[in-house]
């Protein structure tokens, strides 16, 4: 994590493939975050199709789970899937980004900070697609929840408001 942190991807890559095939349990909670941040990693490298595979093999991982931290899991996998697709200007993204609010309010315990990055990638959504009015809805609400729960000091605070100015 350290070298996807200092943008030394093609090493990161490296190191996560070796942890993808070292891990024993292919259906462990474990292999799904391994898989979750070789797709971060493979988005950082603007590889997409690889990306959407790796997220969703963590997803599909994340579903039959039973941990306390199972729709924390799934949401952010969901926003990272979205994620993808609003990069590429896809309808695919709003069904992502339905199953992440779906998922949000049918288990709030846990999600907050993936609902954060959910109202923002929303948001995102909609500016790509012009529609400034429901953007500034979502930007506005992350703003707003930020403010009142984490405070105006926390960074995501100022990433959610430069998103509602800019």
């Amino acid at each position: 994590i350290a070298l996807y942190h200092l943008k030394q991807y093609s090493e990161a890559e490296q190191q996560i493939i070796k942890a993808e095939l070292e891990c024993s349990d292919k259906k462990s909670t474990t292999y799904a975050t391994i898989c979750n941040t070789h797709g971060n990693i493979l988005e950082s490298l603007k590889l997409h199709d690889n990306a959407l595979k790796c997220y969703s093999t963590a997803l599909n991982i994340y579903q039959t789970t039973h941990s306390p931290s199972k729709y924390k899991w799934i949401m952010g996998s969901l926003n990272n899937i979205a994620n993808i697709y609003i990069q590429q200007n896809s309808k695919k993204a709003e069904d992502y980004l339905k199953q992440a609010m779906k998922t949000y309010k049918e288990h709030p315990e846990n999600t907050f900070s993936e609902y954060l990055l959910l109202l923002n990638n929303i948001g995102q959504y909609y500016l790509n697609k012009k529609d400034y009015n429901n953007a500034s809805i979502y930007y506005k609400k992350a703003v707003e929840i930020e403010k009142s729960h984490i405070g105006t000091t926390h960074s995501s605070y100022g990433g959610s408001l430069l998103n509602l100015i800019t």
